[in-house]
């Protein structure tokens, strides 16, 4: 699990929350505290915007996909071969039902009440998309012509207008409700292989919308006529991206293979990568159970206050190469390295960066030789 509280500037990572190992599919919250997590057969919750995380629901008959709550109450948690489970009290207590049948493999659901709602997947027949009227008590399967397979997100703007993207191509629009969907094949449209593969979709209004995906590269399609027309926007990206969302009209994220995170800003005019890159660490010191430091590559100087269940970037400068960090306590420390100027091993000289004030920041010593 990753979090953020600066727009993205900085991650926090959490690994094996509430003490579990398997991989996390998906997470929703009601607020900055509230949320709820599920993979492999678990069922998690936090009430403290994720510090802590505990176990609602173990050992389930069937891997869970996707998780969604209207409030702190209410929720449904979707899995393998059509297994929902549904909550009235917060994840206390969880009541089960299976719907449809061959292998259904649910991906992403999004209610407009407590009573309307959607989910969508994979199957071997297809079209596995799936409305209740009456809060998950009965799910209608619906019909598209053409058929349509490997289902992966959904998304409406209000009660009226929604939007479906998957495997081959697919868009799906609707303006009723779901009574009819507008099927479109942009795979076909435009003649590009690598959109064969669409992962996720949303609309900040009527008009105006994106559809991320891709195999070998990745790319980001935009609309500003309802989908009726797309362009690709100009980014060289490699791998899958999976997710796309705004918390407003003008502000998004879309994350991807990799580690990839992209921050959507002016609406889509600006894209910039929130990517944490991977790091050679050289040294590590630690001056209590709690408190310490890590360095490398890069200038990357790292710090953890609370025994390395969180890290936080102090530092990071292309042109240093970081060896040694020794703290005398935890608000004075020094790390050694060099300046690289060059491709040779000489085109580089000595570096002792000093910090009195815990890591906040960091500054360069001078001295009298270059090696």
């Amino acid at each position: 699990m990753i979090k953020t509280k600066d727009g993205g500037e900085n991650w926090q990572v959490q690994h094996h929350v509430g003490g579990i190992s398997r991989d996390l599919l998906d997470c929703h919250f009601i607020d900055e505290q509230t949320g709820w997590a599920v993979g492999g057969d678990v069922i998690l919750k936090t009430t403290d915007g994720g510090q802590t995380w505990s176990i609602l629901y173990k050992e389930a008959p069937y891997l869970l996909d996707c998780v969604y709550f209207i409030n702190a109450d209410t929720g449904w948690v979707f899995g393998h071969d059509g297994f929902i489970l549904k909550t009235i009290d917060g994840g206390k207590n969880w009541t089960s039902q299976i719907i449809g049948h061959y292998l259904h493999f649910f991906n992403s659901v999004y209610f407009n009440s407590a009573d309307t709602g959607w989910v969508v997947g994979s199957s071997f027949y297809g079209n596995t998309i799936f409305k209740t009227t009456n809060g998950g008590t009965n799910w209608i399967q619906k019909n598209i012509e053409p058929r349509v397979y490997g289902l992966q997100d959904i998304h409406f703007i209000d009660k009226k207008l929604g939007f479906i993207v998957g495997y081959m191509g697919t868009f799906l629009k609707t303006e009723d409700g779901g009574k009819s969907w507008e099927y479109q094949n942009l795979w076909e449209k435009y003649q590009r292989e690598k959109y064969q593969y669409f992962y996720s979709v949303y609309f900040t209004d009527s008009d105006t919308g994106w559809i991320v995906g891709g195999d070998y590269y990745g790319f980001i399609l935009k609309t500003t006529d309802g989908g009726h027309n797309w362009i690709e926007e100009d980014y060289e990206i490699y791998g899958h991206l999976y997710k796309i969302r705004f918390s407003d009209n003008t502000n998004g994220w879309i994350v991807g293979q990799d580690g990839m995170i992209f921050k959507i800003i002016d609406g889509g005019e600006s894209w910039i990568s929130q990517r944490e890159e991977k790091y050679i660490f050289r040294s590590i010191y630690f001056v209590d159970e709690n408190t310490g430091w890590a360095v490398g590559e890069k200038g990357i100087i790292l710090n953890t206050e609370d025994g390395g269940a969180h890290w936080i970037k102090q530092n990071q400068q292309d042109s240093l190469l970081l060896s040694s960090i020794y703290a005398i306590d935890s608000q004075n420390a020094f790390t050694v390295g060099a300046v690289i100027k060059g491709l040779s091993i000489y085109d580089r000289c000595g570096v002792i960066l000093r910090t009195t004030n815990g890591g906040q920041t960091w500054e360069k010593q001078n001295f009298d030789t270059y090696y």
